[in-house]
């Protein structure tokens, strides 16, 4: 397994069940039975949203025109409202 964000060059090899990780990779650690299990279902489970979301594709018009009094989602209170609440602290 490759860690986020990791770089792992050209020609790297990483064994079986093994984390590797950092810029360039290089193997940390070995992974855990409980650890792999978790991976392998909560790959199952991207899969099937994934599938689900492919299934719940329906094509849509683009506008046409502007209309000034179609609802509009302010993003700025969308993004507050999912921060943390020190977020605005430190954000300035």
């Amino acid at each position: 397994m490759i860690g986020a964000m990791s770089f792992v060059k050209a020609g790297a090899e990483v064994p079986a069940r093994h984390l590797a990780a950092g810029v360039p990779a290089r193997v940390v650690r070995e992974l855990s039975v409980d650890e792999l299990a978790r991976k392998i279902e909560a790959t199952k489970i991207y899969q099937e949203l994934a599938r689900r979301c492919l299934a719940s594709l329906r094509l849509a018009e683009p506008l046409a025109h502007f209309d000034p009094e179609r609802p509009r989602v302010d993003a700025d209170i969308v993004l507050n409202e999912r921060s943390p609440p020190d977020a605005a602290k430190r954000r300035g």
